[in-house]
């Protein structure tokens, strides 16, 4: 399949609780094959509302866990957010548990989890990057765990960018994995 959820205009005044995207995504496809894709024009209008997902999950998926390119100036938040093995097929910012590309609405996660491990391919652990935030108008993430196999949190060029002090961050294979405290 493509995206497990794909929502390409604002779903205002939704929430989503408990969902689950997995495997999603392949190399025949020409998509990353994200988990929770968010993207277009969301709503600015006086009716509109944010959108929060509370309790999500992902694993093994194609691209990123949670794809985050929307326009607009409506919230979304994502509070707790828990993502495993994404990003495994892809190439760049995509290889990323939750992936935030030039996007234009305003990004907050409360809590995150992010963890690496071998998914469908059986060749090396993923995600590449646990957060990848670039080019983006609001980013804020509280607090969690993110462990990637290269590179936890990864961030430029973003107009506002906030990481909380409650992070904790490792490196490596699940087996032997290098942590790093900033606190």
């Amino acid at each position: 399949g493509l995206n497990g959820f794909n929502l390409s205009g604002s779903p205002a005044n939704s929430t989503f609780s408990s969902c689950r995207a997995e495997f999603n995504g392949s190399a025949h496809v020409t998509t990353q094959g994200n988990g929770f894709s968010l993207s277009g024009a969301w709503g600015e209008g006086t009716g509109s509302g944010g959108c929060l997902f509370t309790g999500c999950s992902t694993d093994g998926n194609w691209g990123a866990g949670a794809a985050v390119t929307a326009t607009g100036d409506v919230p979304v938040i994502f509070d707790p957010l828990m993502l495993r093995r994404d990003g495994y097929g892809d190439s760049g910012a995509y290889q990323s548990g939750l992936c935030i590309q030039a996007a234009g609405i305003p990004v907050t996660v409360g809590v995150i989890g992010v963890f690496p491990g071998i998914a469908l391919t059986l060749l090396a652990e993923s995600p590449v990057y646990g957060v990848y935030c670039h080019g983006s108008t609001y980013f804020s993430l509280g607090g969690g765990w993110v462990h990637a196999a290269t590179t936890p949190i990864s961030t430029g060029s973003n107009t506002v960018c906030r990481i909380g002090p409650n992070i904790g961050r490792a490196t490596g294979p699940t087996t032997s994995p290098t942590f790093s405290y900033d606190n």
